[in-house]
């Protein structure tokens, strides 16, 4: 005749329990480390949030700082430019007794210059093309000495497409040779562009 044993009735049920309580720590510690999981990948995430942050705002003090920049440097070179303009129209000197103008020696009078439709100075005129060359391969060689990233700044700023830092730079200053002296024949422009700064090729891939 069969019967239950006490005691191996008593070490099963020990068993179960043992086993739910082994379960149940298994189970906190599997929910603990899926919520460190998620709370380390949220820091990570609001981390990588906060340093785009800082760079894009570091990039736009950066581009500001650039614009500032660069527009002060076209403000000289423009100034110089104007001067060197009012300098070749002026011509000659005037006679303060009689205030007329008298062609300076070796230079014509305004009158005998060439004009163009607008009645400013033509670029054509010997003296003045002198001078116009001049003060745009300063402003080539200026510019030439630029890092890329401050040449996009201005490209962006008169809708010019940058490709080489060569292109750009003759772009720019052809366009402040117009804001300058008016509406020239093309040929003018061309003849004033066309002579290549010193060792540029070589400052083409100024890092920025």
């Amino acid at each position: 005749m069969g019967y239950n044993n006490p005691m191996r009735s008593n070490q099963g049920e020990i068993a179960a329990l043992l086993r739910e309580l082994v379960n149940s720590v298994r189970e906190k510690r599997e929910r603990r480390r899926c919520e460190e999981e998620k709370k380390q990948k949220e820091e990570q995430m609001l981390k990588a949030k906060e340093e785009e942050e800082k760079r894009r705002e570091e990039n736009e003090r950066k581009e500001a700082d650039r614009e500032v920049r660069m527009a002060k440097l076209f403000a000289e070179q423009f100034a110089a430019m104007e001067k060197k303009k009012k300098d070749d129209e002026a011509g000659g000197k005037r006679d303060p007794a009689k205030g007329k103008e008298i062609a300076s020696e070796g230079v014509r009078s305004n009158d005998d210059k060439p004009k163009v439709r607008d009645g400013s100075l033509k670029i054509g005129d010997n003296e003045a093309k002198k001078r116009g060359q001049e003060a745009l391969q300063d402003m080539k060689r200026e510019l030439m000495e630029e890092y890329k990233a401050d040449l996009e700044v201005l490209c962006r700023k008169d809708n010019i497409k940058y490709i080489n830092k060569k292109q750009a730079v003759n772009e720019l200053v052809k366009l402040r040779a117009r804001d300058a002296y008016g509406d020239t024949e093309e040929d003018e422009d061309e003849e004033l562009l066309n002579a290549d700064i010193a060792g540029g090729d070589e400052q083409e891939e100024n890092p920025s």
